[in-house]
C-alpha cells in the first residue's frame, strides 16, 4: 500500500514538475524535486547534484529512475538515517546507460553516477548499477582491505531490490545467484584461506569473481537464517537499518550486530570460516 501511495505521489509530483518545465526560461532549474517533497514524510531526502548540463526532459528521466530505485532499495533494506546525495555526471559512451558510478562517504553519503542520457527509461530502470550503488550504502563502509565483503553485499542486495522492481522473480535471482557462484568456482578451487584467494583476484583485476566470492558468504548467511527461521537476510538488515546503522564499521562489528538483531550467531560463525578456512572448501556446495 506504502509502495503503490509513493508511486502515485511521485507521479503527480513529476506531472508537475514537467508543467513547470514546460512553462519556464531556458537554463532554469525548475523542476519541482518531488523526491525532496515526498522524503520530507521520513525527515530524509533526495539531494541532486547536477555536475554537467542535462535539459529538463533528461533530468525528469534520470530523476524518475533513480527515484524509482530509491523507493525500492528502502522498501527492501529499510529508510536510511541521511539524506542521499546523488551526483550526476554526462557520459558520451555509448554502450551503456551507466558505464561508471561510485559511491561517497562521510558527511554527504551518497552516489556519483556517470551516465549517458540518450538511453531509453528502460534501459536505465534494467541495468543493475544504480540498485548496487545505493544498496552499498545500506552498511557502513568496512575498510578497501575487505572489498569482498562490501562488494558481494551489495552485488547480492541490487538482485533483492530488482525482485521489488518486478524487473526479475524470486526464482530467477535465486537461478543467477547459483549459476554465478557455480561459474566463478574454479577461481576459488585453492587451499589457501578465502581471503587471500579473494585478495589474489582483486590483485589481479578478477574484480567480478571477487565479488561474487563475496556474494557466496551473503547466500549462505540468508539461507542459515531461513532455514532457522530468523526471517530472512534483507528482514535484518531492515531492522538493522532502523537501529544501528553508523558511520564506520568492520565485517566483525557488522556481523555482531547481525547476531543481536537475529538471536543468534550465524553471522559471525560464518565470518570466522570465511577468514579461517579453505576458499575450496566453502565452494564444496556450489555446483
Amino acid at each position: 500500500m506504502m509502495k503503490l501511495f509513493l508511486i502515485g505521489l511521485l507521479s503527480v509530483f513529476l506531472f508537475i514538475g514537467v508543467w513547470s518545465v514546460s512553462n519556464s526560461t531556458p537554463n532554469e532549474n525548475v523542476i519541482i524535486d518531488a523526491e525532496n517533497q515526498i522524503n520530507e514524510v521520513n525527515n530524509y531526502k533526495i539531494i541532486w547534484h547536477w555536475e554537467d548540463e542535462f535539459s529538463d526532459s533528461e533530468m525528469l528521466k534520470i530523476k524518475k529512475w533513480l527515484s524509482e530505485i530509491y523507493f525500492s532499495t528502502q522498501e527492501v533494506l529499510g529508510q536510511y538515517p541521511f539524506d542521499l546525495h546523488l551526483f550526476i555526471h554526462k557520459s558520451e559512451n555509448k554502450n551503456e546507460p551507466v558505464p561508471w558510478a561510485n559511491t561517497t562517504r562521510g558527511n554527504a553519503q551518497g552516489v556519483h553516477f556517470h551516465v549517458n542520457p540518450d538511453f531509453e527509461l528502460h534501459d536505465f530502470v534494467n541495468d543493475w548499477t544504480a540498485q548496487h550503488e545505493i544498496s552499498h550504502l545500506s552498511i557502513p563502509f568496512v575498510g578497501k582491505s575487505n572489498s569482498w565483503f562490501s562488494e558481494g553485499y551489495a552485488t547480492f542486495m541490487q538482485y533483492q531490490v530488482m525482485i521489488n522492481q518486478d524487473v526479475y522473480s524470486m526464482d530467477e535471482v535465486e537461478t543467477k545467484y547459483l549459476d554465478r557462484l557455480v561459474k566463478c568456482k574454479p577461481m576459488y578451487a585453492s587451499n589457501s584461506s578465502f581471503i587471500v584467494v579473494s585478495d589474489s583476484l582483486k590483485k589481479s583485476w578478477h574484480y567480478a569473481d571477487m565479488y561474487w566470492g563475496g556474494v557466496s558468504f551473503f547466500w549462505k548467511l540468508n539461507k542459515e537464517y531461513t532455514m532457522t527461521k530468523k526471517g530472512s537476510l534483507v528482514e535484518i538488515v531492515k531492522a538493522y537499518e532502523s537501529c544501528c546503522r553508523i558511520n564506520r564499521s568492520t565485517p566483525k562489528d557488522f556481523c555482531s550486530v547481525l547476531d543481536s538483531i537475529s538471536h543468534s550467531s550465524s553471522a559471525s560463525d560464518l565470518l570466522f570460516e570465511y577468514q579461517n578456512n579453505s576458499a575450496k572448501s566453502l565452494f564444496d556446495e556450489f555446483n
